[in-house]
Protein backbone atom coordinates (compact mmCIF):
# COMPACT_ATOMS: atom_id res chain seq x y z
CA UNK A 1 0.00 0.00 0.00
CA UNK A 2 1.23 3.38 -0.98
CA UNK A 3 1.83 5.63 1.95
CA UNK A 4 0.22 9.24 1.62
CA UNK A 5 1.99 11.80 1.07
CA UNK A 6 1.72 14.73 3.72
CA UNK A 7 0.86 18.11 3.00
CA UNK A 8 3.21 20.69 2.10
CA UNK A 9 3.96 22.83 4.89
CA UNK A 10 3.28 26.17 2.66
CA UNK A 11 -0.67 24.21 2.35
CA UNK A 12 -1.06 23.58 5.79
CA UNK A 13 -0.21 27.32 6.49
CA UNK A 14 -2.50 28.42 3.94
CA UNK A 15 -5.36 25.91 5.26
CA UNK A 16 -4.78 27.53 8.52
CA UNK A 17 -4.66 30.73 7.65
CA UNK A 18 -7.70 30.48 5.82
CA UNK A 19 -9.92 29.05 8.32
CA UNK A 20 -8.70 31.57 11.04
CA UNK A 21 -10.08 33.89 9.00
CA UNK A 22 -13.53 32.10 7.73
CA UNK A 23 -16.28 33.99 9.58
CA UNK A 24 -17.92 32.13 12.04
CA UNK A 25 -20.72 29.28 11.91
CA UNK A 26 -24.45 30.51 12.23
CA UNK A 27 -24.23 28.02 15.60
CA UNK A 28 -21.03 29.26 16.87
CA UNK A 29 -22.38 32.60 16.89
CA UNK A 30 -26.02 31.93 18.70
CA UNK A 31 -24.63 29.42 21.06
CA UNK A 32 -26.19 30.38 24.18
CA UNK A 33 -28.07 33.51 23.10
CA UNK A 34 -31.29 34.91 21.79
CA UNK A 35 -31.85 34.17 18.54
CA UNK A 36 -34.09 34.57 15.83
CA UNK A 37 -34.47 32.02 12.49
CA UNK A 38 -36.59 33.36 10.26
CA UNK A 39 -39.70 34.38 11.66
CA UNK A 40 -38.95 32.71 15.14
CA UNK A 41 -37.05 33.72 18.44
CA UNK A 42 -35.35 30.92 20.35
CA UNK A 43 -33.73 31.22 24.02
CA UNK A 44 -30.21 30.48 24.50
CA UNK A 45 -30.62 26.79 24.98
CA UNK A 46 -32.32 26.61 21.78
CA UNK A 47 -36.10 26.39 22.41
CA UNK A 48 -39.12 28.86 21.01
CA UNK A 49 -39.51 31.82 23.15
CA UNK A 50 -42.43 33.18 22.95
CA UNK A 51 -42.82 36.65 25.36
CA UNK A 52 -45.12 37.53 28.07
CA UNK A 53 -43.73 40.90 28.89
CA UNK A 54 -44.97 43.98 30.46
CA UNK A 55 -44.09 47.68 30.29
CA UNK A 56 -42.47 49.25 32.92
CA UNK A 57 -41.32 52.44 34.27
CA UNK A 58 -37.79 52.97 33.38
CA UNK A 59 -34.95 55.75 32.87
CA UNK A 60 -36.30 59.16 33.09
CA UNK A 61 -39.62 57.96 32.43
CA UNK A 62 -43.13 59.73 33.41
CA UNK A 63 -44.26 58.03 36.38
CA UNK A 64 -41.86 56.96 39.86
CA UNK A 65 -41.27 53.55 41.50
CA UNK A 66 -38.22 51.59 41.32
CA UNK A 67 -39.62 48.36 39.15
CA UNK A 68 -36.97 46.01 40.72
CA UNK A 69 -39.09 46.26 44.26
CA UNK A 70 -41.76 44.47 42.19
CA UNK A 71 -39.54 41.75 40.85
CA UNK A 72 -41.26 38.78 42.54
CA UNK A 73 -44.90 40.12 42.06
CA UNK A 74 -44.24 40.49 38.01
CA UNK A 75 -41.85 37.22 37.75
CA UNK A 76 -43.66 34.66 40.28
CA UNK A 77 -47.42 36.70 40.61
CA UNK A 78 -47.94 37.81 36.96
CA UNK A 79 -45.12 35.04 35.18
CA UNK A 80 -44.36 37.87 32.94
CA UNK A 81 -40.66 37.06 31.30
CA UNK A 82 -40.12 39.91 29.70
CA UNK A 83 -40.16 43.62 30.26
CA UNK A 84 -39.90 46.76 28.04
CA UNK A 85 -38.36 49.60 30.00
CA UNK A 86 -39.78 52.75 28.51
CA UNK A 87 -36.99 55.13 28.55
CA UNK A 88 -36.40 59.42 27.78
CA UNK A 89 -33.59 61.11 26.37
CA UNK A 90 -34.43 64.46 27.07
CA UNK A 91 -36.29 65.53 30.10
CA UNK A 92 -35.88 64.27 33.23
CA UNK A 93 -39.14 63.07 35.28
CA UNK A 94 -38.80 60.71 37.94
CA UNK A 95 -34.90 58.86 38.25
CA UNK A 96 -36.51 56.23 40.34
CA UNK A 97 -35.34 53.88 37.39
CA UNK A 98 -31.93 55.30 36.26
CA UNK A 99 -29.54 52.65 37.37
CA UNK A 100 -30.09 50.34 34.36
CA UNK A 101 -27.13 48.32 36.03
CA UNK A 102 -29.74 47.15 38.81
CA UNK A 103 -32.36 46.98 36.40
CA UNK A 104 -30.44 44.51 34.53
CA UNK A 105 -29.01 41.97 37.49
CA UNK A 106 -32.24 42.15 39.28
CA UNK A 107 -34.22 41.07 36.02
CA UNK A 108 -31.40 39.20 34.02
CA UNK A 109 -30.43 36.98 37.18
CA UNK A 110 -34.26 35.92 37.41
CA UNK A 111 -34.07 34.92 33.76
CA UNK A 112 -36.06 37.57 32.91
CA UNK A 113 -35.49 39.39 29.15
CA UNK A 114 -34.57 43.15 29.85
CA UNK A 115 -35.74 45.39 26.45
CA UNK A 116 -34.81 49.24 26.78
CA UNK A 117 -36.75 51.25 24.46
CA UNK A 118 -36.64 54.98 23.39
CA UNK A 119 -39.90 56.98 23.63
CA UNK A 120 -40.64 60.40 23.56
CA UNK A 121 -41.37 61.52 19.60
CA UNK A 122 -44.35 59.21 18.54
CA UNK A 123 -45.42 59.92 15.30
CA UNK A 124 -42.83 61.27 13.90
CA UNK A 125 -38.82 60.40 13.39
CA UNK A 126 -35.90 61.06 15.06
CA UNK A 127 -33.58 62.92 12.84
CA UNK A 128 -30.37 64.94 12.79
CA UNK A 129 -32.98 68.28 13.54
CA UNK A 130 -35.18 66.20 16.08
CA UNK A 131 -35.00 66.69 19.64
CA UNK A 132 -33.82 64.60 20.89
CA UNK A 133 -31.53 63.90 17.58
CA UNK A 134 -30.87 61.03 15.97
CA UNK A 135 -27.30 60.78 17.16
CA UNK A 136 -28.51 60.86 20.68
CA UNK A 137 -30.79 58.19 20.32
CA UNK A 138 -28.14 56.07 18.38
CA UNK A 139 -25.43 56.83 21.21
CA UNK A 140 -27.77 55.66 23.99
CA UNK A 141 -28.37 52.43 22.42
CA UNK A 142 -24.76 52.40 21.69
CA UNK A 143 -23.41 52.74 25.09
CA UNK A 144 -26.22 50.33 26.51
CA UNK A 145 -24.68 47.33 23.57
CA UNK A 146 -21.44 48.18 24.48
CA UNK A 147 -22.14 47.69 28.37
CA UNK A 148 -24.76 44.48 27.61
CA UNK A 149 -23.44 42.96 24.77
CA UNK A 150 -22.09 39.89 26.88
CA UNK A 151 -25.63 39.29 28.32
CA UNK A 152 -28.41 38.31 25.38
CA UNK A 153 -31.16 38.68 28.03
CA UNK A 154 -30.92 42.30 27.47
CA UNK A 155 -32.34 43.16 24.11
CA UNK A 156 -32.63 47.33 22.18
CA UNK A 157 -35.55 48.31 20.84
CA UNK A 158 -34.98 51.44 18.47
CA UNK A 159 -38.00 53.88 18.78
CA UNK A 160 -41.38 54.06 19.78
CA UNK A 161 -44.54 54.12 17.80
CA UNK A 162 -42.93 56.58 14.63
CA UNK A 163 -44.28 57.66 11.64
CA UNK A 164 -48.31 58.86 10.79
CA UNK A 165 -50.38 56.76 7.94
CA UNK A 166 -47.38 57.82 5.27
CA UNK A 167 -44.75 55.80 4.11
CA UNK A 168 -41.63 57.85 4.97
CA UNK A 169 -37.84 56.62 4.40
CA UNK A 170 -36.99 58.10 7.43
CA UNK A 171 -38.29 55.50 8.98
CA UNK A 172 -35.70 52.66 7.16
CA UNK A 173 -32.76 56.17 7.07
CA UNK A 174 -33.42 55.80 11.39
CA UNK A 175 -33.54 52.61 12.19
CA UNK A 176 -30.84 51.57 10.02
CA UNK A 177 -28.76 54.61 11.12
CA UNK A 178 -29.13 52.58 14.96
CA UNK A 179 -28.79 49.51 13.79
CA UNK A 180 -25.17 50.16 12.92
CA UNK A 181 -24.17 51.98 16.21
CA UNK A 182 -25.12 48.89 17.71
CA UNK A 183 -23.60 46.32 15.80
CA UNK A 184 -20.92 47.75 14.04
CA UNK A 185 -20.05 50.37 16.37
CA UNK A 186 -20.60 48.38 20.03
CA UNK A 187 -20.43 44.96 18.31
CA UNK A 188 -23.44 43.67 19.78
CA UNK A 189 -25.45 41.09 18.27
CA UNK A 190 -28.45 41.10 21.27
CA UNK A 191 -31.61 41.04 19.68
CA UNK A 192 -32.99 44.56 18.30
CA UNK A 193 -36.55 45.28 17.57
CA UNK A 194 -37.18 47.85 14.82
CA UNK A 195 -40.74 49.45 15.95
CA UNK A 196 -43.75 49.85 13.13
CA UNK A 197 -45.38 53.21 11.85
CA UNK A 198 -48.82 54.71 12.44
CA UNK A 199 -47.66 55.42 15.86
CA UNK A 200 -46.53 52.16 16.03
CA UNK A 201 -49.72 50.12 14.81
CA UNK A 202 -48.85 49.47 11.21
CA UNK A 203 -52.71 48.80 10.86
CA UNK A 204 -52.87 50.72 7.79
CA UNK A 205 -55.00 53.50 8.79
CA UNK A 206 -57.61 51.10 6.62
CA UNK A 207 -60.10 50.86 8.91
CA UNK A 208 -61.90 47.12 8.62
CA UNK A 209 -59.41 46.79 5.18
CA UNK A 210 -56.83 44.59 4.74
CA UNK A 211 -53.11 46.49 5.44
CA UNK A 212 -52.44 48.29 2.31
CA UNK A 213 -48.40 47.36 2.09
CA UNK A 214 -47.97 50.88 0.89
CA UNK A 215 -49.29 52.10 4.77
CA UNK A 216 -47.11 49.43 6.45
CA UNK A 217 -43.18 50.16 7.54
CA UNK A 218 -43.29 46.67 8.29
CA UNK A 219 -44.16 44.96 5.30
CA UNK A 220 -42.78 47.71 3.03
CA UNK A 221 -39.77 48.46 4.72
CA UNK A 222 -38.90 45.25 7.16
CA UNK A 223 -37.00 42.93 4.09
CA UNK A 224 -34.62 46.04 3.53
CA UNK A 225 -33.79 46.44 6.84
CA UNK A 226 -33.05 42.88 7.47
CA UNK A 227 -30.85 42.95 4.41
CA UNK A 228 -28.93 45.38 5.70
CA UNK A 229 -28.17 43.32 9.02
CA UNK A 230 -24.97 41.50 9.01
CA UNK A 231 -24.77 38.23 7.82
CA UNK A 232 -25.32 35.31 10.12
CA UNK A 233 -26.68 37.56 13.20
CA UNK A 234 -29.79 39.46 12.16
CA UNK A 235 -30.89 38.89 15.41
CA UNK A 236 -34.26 41.17 14.28
CA UNK A 237 -37.49 41.87 15.45
CA UNK A 238 -40.22 43.73 13.99
CA UNK A 239 -43.12 45.41 16.93
CA UNK A 240 -46.39 46.89 16.69
CA UNK A 241 -48.73 47.90 18.80
CA UNK A 242 -52.33 46.49 19.21
CA UNK A 243 -54.83 49.38 20.29
CA UNK A 244 -58.14 50.71 19.35
CA UNK A 245 -56.81 51.33 15.87
CA UNK A 246 -57.19 47.44 15.02
CA UNK A 247 -60.82 47.13 16.87
CA UNK A 248 -61.72 47.63 13.07
CA UNK A 249 -61.04 44.16 11.04
CA UNK A 250 -60.75 42.47 13.83
CA UNK A 251 -59.00 38.73 13.82
CA UNK A 252 -59.21 38.61 9.86
CA UNK A 253 -57.25 41.79 9.42
CA UNK A 254 -54.30 41.18 12.28
CA UNK A 255 -54.37 37.44 11.00
CA UNK A 256 -53.67 38.53 7.81
CA UNK A 257 -50.93 41.44 8.47
CA UNK A 258 -48.80 38.81 10.28
CA UNK A 259 -49.05 36.33 8.04
CA UNK A 260 -48.48 38.33 5.22
CA UNK A 261 -45.11 39.61 7.44
CA UNK A 262 -44.06 36.37 8.11
CA UNK A 263 -43.85 35.71 4.86
CA UNK A 264 -41.47 37.59 4.30
CA UNK A 265 -39.04 35.68 7.06
CA UNK A 266 -39.85 38.52 9.98
CA UNK A 267 -40.21 37.84 13.12
CA UNK A 268 -42.90 39.54 15.19
CA UNK A 269 -43.88 40.90 18.89
CA UNK A 270 -46.74 42.78 20.02
CA UNK A 271 -44.48 45.43 21.93
CA UNK A 272 -47.37 47.13 23.73
CA UNK A 273 -51.31 46.23 23.61
CA UNK A 274 -53.73 48.02 25.91
CA UNK A 275 -53.46 52.13 25.92
CA UNK A 276 -53.58 55.05 28.15
CA UNK A 277 -54.75 57.52 25.65
CA UNK A 278 -58.67 59.20 25.64
CA UNK A 279 -59.14 57.38 22.16
CA UNK A 280 -57.87 53.98 23.73
CA UNK A 281 -60.72 53.94 26.50
CA UNK A 282 -61.96 50.96 25.15
CA UNK A 283 -59.00 48.62 24.14
CA UNK A 284 -60.56 45.16 24.56
CA UNK A 285 -62.46 44.34 21.13
CA UNK A 286 -58.95 44.95 19.47
CA UNK A 287 -57.08 42.95 22.07
CA UNK A 288 -59.57 40.04 22.09
CA UNK A 289 -58.30 39.95 18.22
CA UNK A 290 -54.83 40.06 19.16
CA UNK A 291 -55.22 36.64 21.23
CA UNK A 292 -56.92 34.97 19.01
CA UNK A 293 -54.02 35.58 16.21
CA UNK A 294 -50.93 35.21 18.30
CA UNK A 295 -50.75 33.04 20.61
CA UNK A 296 -50.90 30.10 18.17
CA UNK A 297 -48.37 31.51 15.84
CA UNK A 298 -46.17 31.70 18.69
CA UNK A 299 -45.93 35.79 18.49
CA UNK A 300 -44.67 37.52 21.70
CA UNK A 301 -46.95 39.99 23.51
CA UNK A 302 -46.27 42.91 26.14
CA UNK A 303 -48.97 44.42 28.20
CA UNK A 304 -49.63 48.31 28.91
CA UNK A 305 -48.49 49.16 31.83
CA UNK A 306 -47.15 47.49 35.09
CA UNK A 307 -47.89 51.07 36.55
CA UNK A 308 -50.49 53.61 34.87
CA UNK A 309 -51.02 56.81 36.71
CA UNK A 310 -52.93 58.80 34.31
CA UNK A 311 -56.12 60.06 35.46
CA UNK A 312 -59.63 58.76 35.81
CA UNK A 313 -61.52 58.38 32.94
CA UNK A 314 -57.88 56.96 31.56
CA UNK A 315 -57.54 54.86 34.30
CA UNK A 316 -59.81 51.58 32.90
CA UNK A 317 -56.41 50.76 30.90
CA UNK A 318 -54.66 49.43 33.61
CA UNK A 319 -54.33 45.64 34.43
CA UNK A 320 -55.92 46.53 38.09
CA UNK A 321 -58.65 48.47 39.31
CA UNK A 322 -57.99 51.75 40.38
CA UNK A 323 -55.95 55.20 40.12
CA UNK A 324 -52.87 56.33 40.58
CA UNK A 325 -50.02 54.27 42.20
CA UNK A 326 -53.46 51.85 42.71
CA UNK A 327 -53.82 51.57 39.30
CA UNK A 328 -50.08 49.51 39.19
CA UNK A 329 -50.76 45.58 38.66
CA UNK A 330 -48.19 45.66 41.60
CA UNK A 331 -51.72 46.26 43.87
CA UNK A 332 -53.41 42.99 42.50
CA UNK A 333 -55.62 41.01 44.87
CA UNK A 334 -52.86 39.76 46.80
CA UNK A 335 -55.67 37.85 49.44
CA UNK A 336 -56.66 35.98 46.29
CA UNK A 337 -53.11 35.84 43.78
CA UNK A 338 -54.40 32.74 42.38
CA UNK A 339 -57.03 34.63 41.03
CA UNK A 340 -56.94 37.85 41.63
CA UNK A 341 -60.99 39.81 42.14
CA UNK A 342 -59.62 43.26 41.44
CA UNK A 343 -58.50 43.21 37.80
CA UNK A 344 -60.03 45.13 34.82
CA UNK A 345 -60.84 43.38 31.66
CA UNK A 346 -57.64 43.70 30.63
CA UNK A 347 -56.36 42.34 33.25
CA UNK A 348 -58.01 39.36 33.23
CA UNK A 349 -56.96 38.57 29.73
CA UNK A 350 -53.31 39.41 30.90
CA UNK A 351 -53.37 37.26 33.77
CA UNK A 352 -55.02 34.31 31.61
CA UNK A 353 -52.10 34.52 29.18
CA UNK A 354 -49.28 34.27 31.80
CA UNK A 355 -51.09 31.54 33.87
CA UNK A 356 -51.64 29.15 30.53
CA UNK A 357 -49.84 25.95 30.48
CA UNK A 358 -49.88 25.34 26.50
CA UNK A 359 -46.37 27.25 26.16
CA UNK A 360 -47.83 29.57 23.57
Amino acid sequence: MNAVSPLPKYLVGLFLALTACSPPTIEAVTRGKFHVVNSEIFDPAGRPFVAKGVNVNGINWVWPGDITKDLDYIVKDWRFNLIRVNCLIEGTHFTDNNDDERIVRAFTEAGIVVVFQVSGLAGEYYTDSSNPTLGQVAAFHRTLAEKYRNNPYVWFEIADGPGTCDLNPQWLDMNTTVVRAIRQDAGASNIIIANAMVWGTDDGCSDAALVPKEHSAILSYGPTLLQRMPPGIANLVFGFHVTSKWELGGIAKMGDFVDRARALGLALIVNAYGGAGAEEFDVIPAVTSMFAVVPERRIGRVAWHWYNASAPPLWPNALVVGNGQTGSALAFDLQNPTVPTNLTALGRLTWADTHRIDGL
